[in-house]
């Protein structure tokens, strides 16, 4: 008799010990009431018809749980928030992928290897940890909704409008001084399903040139000036190595004074024609833009890039099961 009462109290020792087992260790113990729990969000996730939608309410919630948290969790903050802005990059290799969350990818960022540590020790001493967790399983949930051949369709289509973007911005649009892309941005709708502009607006642009004016053979002058294109716009005619474009030209010499007239682009020449005020002949301008000089590849790679972080976190409206 005492034998069976010893081989059942071992019984309910073991299952007690096995249902007690910590989930990244197979068993149920699990985080409880948790503000990113799949459970406590999973409602209001599913209202949503977009995964971006999803994954940017996930990610907002995330942030703003963690503002609370002590800086020595900081670095597992790090982690989440870096794995949640991949899945709303289109330049990620995990846009829009709901990748199985592994809780032995981050046994290193502040658990023992090992089943002895409950998941409300971890929820209480790691919280850091625990919120790095709860995000990114409800990413994976949420990721199962959604109908993924559409999802694949649509993120092809993205990552193509993302090309021509940096097409646009980095290596064959005419290239932007700052104020221009926060003039030019406005033309972006933070869909990365729209297409990329095929205009761009010139705004304060300024460049060196020559004023040559010819009224008559003998009053023929050339004469050095600085010039802006106050406001304008370019078209892009078939790539963006192609453009035509008119813009309001102001320039100023010592022999003239101020005038004011047009500039026309045509890919990549340009000229302008300008009034001077009074008796002064019209004149003819051919500048050299100043973009050139002042900025190298690199630092107009480090400006898109820029312009297209701050679009990122934007990305809204792919709807999974579009039609």
């Amino acid at each position: 008799m005492n034998r069976l009462k010893y081989l059942l109290l071992i019984v309910v020792l073991i299952g007690s010990k096995a249902s007690a087992s910590p989930f990244w260790c197979g068993g149920d113990d699990r985080f409880t009431d948790h503000p990113l729990d799949y459970d406590k969000i999973g409602a209001e996730l599913k209202s949503s018809p977009s995964l971006p939608e999803l994954y940017q309410s996930i990610r907002t919630r995330f942030l703003s749980h963690v503002t609370d948290i002590d800086k020595q969790f900081e670095e597992n903050v790090l982690i989440a928030r870096g794995l949640l802005d991949d899945l709303l990059d289109p330049r990620s290799p995990v846009f829009l992928r709901h990748v199985p969350f592994r809780w032995r990818d981050l046994k290193f960022h502040g658990i023992a290897n090992d089943c002895t540590i409950t998941a409300e020790t971890v929820q209480a001493q790691k919280p850091g940890l625990a919120a790095v967790y709860a995000a990114l399983e409800t990413v994976n949930l949420a990721g199962r909704q959604a109908n993924l051949p559409d999802i694949d369709g649509s993120v092809a289509a993205i990552r193509g409008n993302w090309e021509e973007t940096r097409a646009w911005l980095l290596e064959d649009g005419l290239p932007q001084w700052p104020w221009e892309m926060k003039v030019n941005e406005k033309l972006l709708d933070t869909d990365p399903g729209s297409p990329t502009p095929r205009t761009q607006y010139l705004f304060l642009r300024p460049s060196l040139g020559l004023n040559l004016s010819y009224p008559r053979q003998e009053d023929a002058d050339i004469v050095p000036t600085g010039a802006l294109e106050v406001f304008g716009r370019i078209w892009y005619r078939d790539s963006y190595k192609k453009h035509w474009g008119i813009a309001l030209l102001t320039d100023i010499d010592s022999d003239n004074g101020a005038g004011i007239g047009f500039s026309f682009r045509w890919n990549g020449y340009w000229a302008g024609f300008v009034q001077h005020a009074d008796d002064r002949p019209a004149s003819l301008y051919v500048g050299i833009d100043l973009y050139g000089l002042f900025h190298s590849d690199a630092d107009r790679s480090a400006l898109a890039n820029e312009f297209i972080d701050d679009l990122s976190p934007s990305v809204k409206g792919l709807r999974s099961g579009a039609d």
